[in-house]
């Protein structure tokens, strides 16, 4: 059945497609602005595929491949796998979903969400975790979400030792800095075994270079 919106669409994309692409004196502006703009659409248009492809699944007969006919239209087959599952766990999770479709929050938080959800027990808790995490994540970068679930997961299911690995792993970060003698200062967090192996290779090459004079 043709949609009227979905059709104009389809003409507009024709239009981009045929769009030159600006070049010489002043075009690093132009390609900045287009290209923000078209990130936006493509974000836009792929919440949209993915609340379609749950939709599908749920409202067509079987056998239904809705991954495929996403293949088979142009999508990357690891995108298409993504949005089919990224979507159906939106729709089991209505706040998320709409804090999605309007876009609050993004394909990345809602991958985060869900990946945690498969650490926890019950169905129960699942949804507690959205619910805990779903206020904050505006604000927050994919790999902070990532860490705010972790922590969140170990809040509602503590003592369990693959969850805290994981959470371990989510949460790995180092980084470091000049200082304005010409030092380095780190910062980070790293979980026990890998922190043990950093601080023994910085001992010992502080020994070594201590030795050398």
């Amino acid at each position: 059945m043709s949609c009227p919106v979905l059709d104009s669409l389809s003409r507009a994309v024709d239009a981009v497609s045929g769009l030159p692409v600006p070049s010489g004196l002043g075009a690093a502006v132009v390609l900045e602005e287009q290209a923000r703009v078209l990130a936006e659409a493509v974000a836009r248009m792929q919440r949209q595929l993915a609340v379609r492809m749950a939709a599908q699944e749920r409202e067509a007969p079987p056998p239904t491949e809705v991954r495929g006919d996403a293949v088979r239209a142009g999508v990357g087959t690891a995108q298409a796998g993504r949005l089919r599952l990224l979507g159906r766990f939106a729709a089991d999770h209505p706040d998320l979903g709409t804090a999605w479709a309007r876009g609050a929050i993004t394909e990345d938080h809602v991958a985060a969400v869900r990946d945690g959800s498969a650490r926890l027990a019950t169905p129960q808790l699942r949804e507690e975790l959205a619910a805990a995490v779903l206020p904050h994540l505006p604000a927050l970068d994919a790999k902070r979400a990532r860490r705010l679930v972790a922590h969140a997961v170990d809040q509602l299911q503590p003592g369990d030792p693959d969850s805290e690995e994981l959470s371990d792993h989510a949460a790995r970060c180092l980084a470091w800095s000049r200082t304005p003698r010409g030092g380095i200062a780190f910062q980070g967090y790293l979980p026990a075994a890998e922190a043990a192996a950093f601080t023994g290779a910085v001992e010992a090459l502080v020994a070594s270079l201590r030795s050398e004079g």
